[in-house]
């Protein structure tokens, strides 16, 4: 299954590519066209699969709104469930000694195919292409609810019961937690665009009042990123190892086109922004390392025709 997913997958991908006319992105690390890529060679193989387990339990224990040891021990619960129920499933209704190895080896081969993006793109991933790693929280409550009977009924009976309570309070807490996780980042990502937002209509401010600017027709060069945005807000930290959460600069880097962007589609303003060679130049002109930095006095000033914002020292 796992092969002919991944054989239908790439032949997808070939003939969307043909009936849309739209030739796939290259060279990017995360592109499609890495799947023609792929470096078979044994030893690079054998740490990819090795990869493809030990990314299946990183993730499953990702960094959440409770203490990872809560996690932990929440899905040690779900895994000590899916052994019992495998176990039971071995004994009682698997019968020949090589169906008892091939439903070994097909349990064993889960992870694996559910991690199988790793394999397939030559290790690079993130977590929005490993999506079916949780599908194993689906399984165990799938194997639970399709034990095989013991000796006695009532024993029966009370141990499925037992066993599909506590798998089910299990996944319960762990979305309870995935709500409360996402809650709060989204609470951080809404903290951040109304403190960037707050920053860059005071900067704007200072630069629409500086003698000799013309909105739309004096070009303008950003040094650094302003000290005043902390890389993570107070009260935050636990979440910082989740991707795409770390950092309170919504710019991130001094890049000219996502400062267009920012003041294009989020202050709607028509700035002018210098061009390429300019911008570059500017982060390492002596004049600019004497002017101080935002908020101070001076921070906004005209270099010959460009006027500088310098927002923190260049960045390295």
């Amino acid at each position: 299954m796992v092969a002919v997913g991944s054989a239908v997958y790439f032949l997808a991908i070939k003939i969307v590519t043909v009936v849309t006319g739209i030739a796939l992105k290259e060279g990017g690390y995360n592109t499609l066209d890495n799947l023609t890529g792929i470096d078979l060679s044994p030893s690079v193989l054998f740490w990819r699969i090795y990869d493809t387990y030990y990314y299946f339990l990183h993730y499953i224990n990702a960094e959440s709104a409770y203490s990872k040891a809560v996690i932990i021990l929440i899905n040690a619960v779900v895994a000590l469930v899916i052994i019992v129920a495998v176990c039971m499933n071995l004994f009682k209704k698997v019968n020949h000694w090589k169906e008892k190895i091939l439903y070994l080896v097909l349990i064993g081969l889960l992870p694996f195919g559910m991690n199988i993006t790793y394999i397939l793109t030559d290790g690079t991933l993130h977590q929005l292409m490993i999506f079916a790693i949780w599908l194993i929280y689906l399984f165990a409550l799938l194997l639970v609810s399709r034990l095989p009977k013991v000796k006695s009924e009532n024993i029966s009976v009370k141990f499925k019961t037992i066993l599909k309570t506590v798998c089910a309070l299990s996944v319960s807490v762990l979305l309870l937690n995935n709500i409360q996780t996402s809650n709060a980042l989204y609470l951080k990502k809404d903290l951040e665009y109304d403190a960037n937002l707050s920053l860059y209509t005071r900067i704007l401010y200072k630069i629409e009042n500086v003698d000799g600017y013309t909105a739309g027709e004096t070009p303008v060069v950003f040094v650094g990123l302003s000290d005043q945005l902390e890389d993570c807000i107070p009260g935050f930290e636990e979440y910082n190892d989740i991707t795409g959460a770390v950092s309170s600069q919504v710019l991130k880097a001094n890049s000219r086109s996502r400062f267009r962007a920012y003041f294009k589609y989020i202050l709607s303003n028509p700035i002018l922004l210098a061009d390429e060679d300019v911008w570059k130049n500017m982060q390492d002109d002596e004049s600019v390392e004497r002017m101080p930095c935002y908020p101070q006095d001076g921070c906004i000033a005209f270099i010959d025709d460009t006027l500088v914002v310098k927002l923190s020292e260049p960045l390295s």
